[in-house]
This record gives structure tokens, C-alpha cells and sequence, in this order.
């Protein structure tokens, strides 16, 4: 610490005061004295180490002596060569340089640079806490993820072979927000290398994955789409035209086998009450390929829905 002016009151109601300020900290020697304290700790317990420095240029901070965790703390700052090894991601996560601001039960991050494995992003976040844990994070982001990255994310979700993404995607703008109990929302627009624009708008939460909506947009395509799971119901929503194009400059191995889908179709379906289900509008498709059994995959080689409320029609279907 340096030019500091401040004030320790002792007795029953001990009390700390610091009206101005400077500091600098090791990372590596703070960060296990804050997640010592219990509730710190639950929200941390995913980060096994942290490095770097923190230098502060300014500080205000007010609170009683022995519980530093309702500390009232006004801060501005920077953190430099910042390392986070997280249990959440398979590489050490590092930042070079990045602008911090705390203000009561708020911290925000600017012009951050971030390297995460192959991936390099440009980072902005704010982040609510009430000083024993985080409440929300708002974090906005651009950059280009590598194929490690990408192989990473596709495990972690699962991702059928038929579906990994070409490693040539870009991230213009996105924004991801967290909130306690709320779940995970993601908005994002993407691009790919000679290929299509994707915006996406998409939430997962304690109840089911949600796609508010995907819009794929090129020469070849204008597709909308929407998906909703939860337990016992699947909402589906598809608008326009999508072509094995476009899927070839998305996908490593496309579903889309020189084929088309294209209509204005809603389905909404209850587990095991099929006859409770809904479904309107018409579907039609060319030359689709899907995985029904590991490696032994089945072909539509033309189909036609037709729906209306309970009702389907479904014209000659040609498989093989």
C-alpha cells in the first residue's frame, strides 16, 4: 500500500475507513486468503489456481475489522499477466492486461485480452456479487476460437460426430449473461470463412435447453429455427429454406447430403400424449442423412409434412 489515508476504530464495534489510496497485490498471495473465507469459497470452488498482478490506483473501503467479506470496497485498477487454472476449461486461462472498476456489490472488467488453449478473445464484463458470493456475470466478447477450443465445447456438449463445427468461426459479437438459479442466456453473431452469418439466441437453465431463435443466412439459405426442451415437452419452430450448401461451410460432415429442407412448420409435443400434441404448417426435404445407430446411418431421400392442429399428412417418404 502507498498514500494511504485512512482510519482503524478499535473496541465493541471495531471498524475500518480508507479514504484514498494505492496498492499492489500478488495474485497468487490474495486470492487464497479470499477463498478461505466459507461462502467465497462455494462460489471459487471450480478455480484451482490464480497468478498475476493487481495494481491499484485508487481505493476506498469502509466496514467492521473482522468481517472483511461485508466490506464496502470502491476500487479502480488494472490486472496484469493475469493466470486462472480452472477445473471448468483444459488449459490455464490468460489474460495480459485488463482495466478493473469495483463499485459497491459490482465489479467491472474492460479491454481485457484473453487466451484460453487456441483461442484468442477480446473480453468486457460485469460481474454482481453481494461480497460472500457472485449473483451475476454479464460478459461480452469477439474473437476467433481455435480448434482446440471447438473440440473442447462439442465434448462438453456431446455433440454427434454428423455435427461437429469447421474450425473457421468467428465471433463479432456475442454476450453472455448468468444469473444465480436463472441459468445461462448466450447471443451471439457468427461467421464462418467464406460462409454463412448465424445469429443466435439461445438459453439453458434448470428446466431445459431453449433456441429463442438460430438464423442462418447466405446466398443459398434464409432458415430460421427454434427448439424448446424441458421435461415431457419439445416446442420446434423452422422457417425458410436450408440447402447442403451452406451446412458443407458450417459443418466438417453435414447431415445434408446434397440436400435441401425447407417450409413453415411448429410442433409442439408432450412425451408419451402424442395425441395432445400440435403441429402446424408444411415440411419438405431432399437428400437428408442422420445417425440412427452408432455408425449405421438412414437416408431420406424425399419427404413432405403436411400438418394441421392434429392432424399429419405425410406424402410418399422414400428411405434407404
Amino acid at each position: 500500500f502507498s498514500e494511504l489515508t485512512g482510519r482503524i476504530s478499535l473496541g465493541e464495534d471495531a471498524s475500518i475507513e480508507i479514504q484514498s489510496g494505492m496498492a499492489m497485490a500478488l495474485l497468487e498471495e490474495l486470492y487464497p486468503w479470499i477463498s478461505s473465507f466459507e461462502k467465497v469459497d462455494k462460489g471459487l470452488k471450480d478455480v484451482k489456481t490464480v497468478s498475476g498482478i493487481l495494481q491499484i490506483s485508487s481505493l476506498e473501503l469502509k466496514g467492521p475489522l473482522t468481517m472483511p467479506n461485508t466490506w464496502n470496497i470502491e476500487a479502480t485498477g488494472e490486472v496484469e499477466n493475469l493466470i486462472v487454472d480452472t477445473a471448468l476449461f483444459p488449459e490455464p486461462i490468460e489474460m495480459k492486461e485488463g482495466n478493473l472498476k469495483a463499485v459497491k456489490n459490482k465489479v467491472i472488467l474492460t479491454d481485457a485480452k484473453v487466451n484460453a488453449g487456441d483461442s484468442s478473445l477480446r473480453i468486457s464484463a460485469t460481474v454482481n456479487h453481494n461480497m460472500s458470493e457472485f449473483v451475476k456475470a454479464d460478459i461480452g466478447l469477439d474473437g476467433k476460437p481455435g480448434k482446440e477450443s471447438m473440440d473442447w465445447i462439442e465434448n462438453l456438449f456431446k455433440l454427434p460426430p454428423d455435427f461437429r463445427i469447421r474450425p473457421t468461426l468467428s465471433i463479432p459479437e456475442a454476450r453472455l449473461t448468468w444469473k444465480k438459479n436463472s441459468g445461462i442466456s448466450f447471443v451471439s453473431n457468427l461467421t464462418f470463412q467464406d460462409g454463412p452469418g448465424i445469429s443466435l439466441d439461445l438459453l439453458l437453465n434448470p428446466e431445459g435447453l431453449k433456441i429463442n431463435n438460430l438464423l442462418i443466412q447466405d446466398e443459398e439459405s434464409n432458415a430460421s429455427f427454434a427448439f424448446g426442451l424441458k421435461e415431457g415437452e419439445i416446442d420446434f419452430n423452422f422457417t425458410g429454406n436450408l440447402s447442403h450448401t451452406t451446412m458443407d461451410k458450417i459443418f466438417l460432415n453435414t447431415p445434408f447430403s446434397k440436400g435441401w429442407i425447407k417450409g413453415d412448420f411448429q410442433a409442439h409435443i408432450l412425451s408419451g400424449q402424442l395425441r395432445h400434441s400440435t403441429f402446424q404448417g408444411i415440411l419438405e426435404g431432399k437428400n437428408l442423412t442422420f445417425p440412427l445407430i452408432q455408425k449405421i446411418p438412414f437416408n431420406i431421400n424425399d419427404f413432405s409434412l403436411h400438418a394441421d392442429n392434429k392432424s399429419i399428412r405425410v406424402d410418399p417418404l422414400k428411405l434407404t
